[in-house]
């Protein structure tokens, strides 16, 4: 059960502010994080544009609206170049 609830965790909170959100982004060092995905999914069944970070070691997920890959399978340098981006996309949003 506690795994279950772990896969849908940020689906849930997707689905509590479902009506303002208009851009869904999730970060997952693989790119295979199953809560991180779900709530992806979910995120664009309601209509937000989503976009997801990861390392360049996943193909093509044609569920998510843009997929940023970071060029490299190191752990360290896919969190640090993810930290960047997605300070520099608030710092502009």
């Amino acid at each position: 059960m506690f795994v279950t609830l772990l896969t849908r965790i940020f689906k849930r909170q997707i689905n509590a502010f479902k009506q303002q959100i208009g851009l869904s982004i999730g970060l997952s060092t693989s790119g295979t994080s199953t809560n991180v995905i779900s709530a992806l999914e979910y995120s664009k069944e309601i209509g937000a544009f989503t976009v997801l970070i990861s390392g360049s070691n996943i193909g093509v997920n044609n569920k998510i609206d843009l997929h940023v890959r970071i060029p490299s399978i190191e752990t360290p340098v896919i969190q640090t170049v993810t930290q960047m981006i997605y300070h520099s996309s608030c710092e502009h949003i």
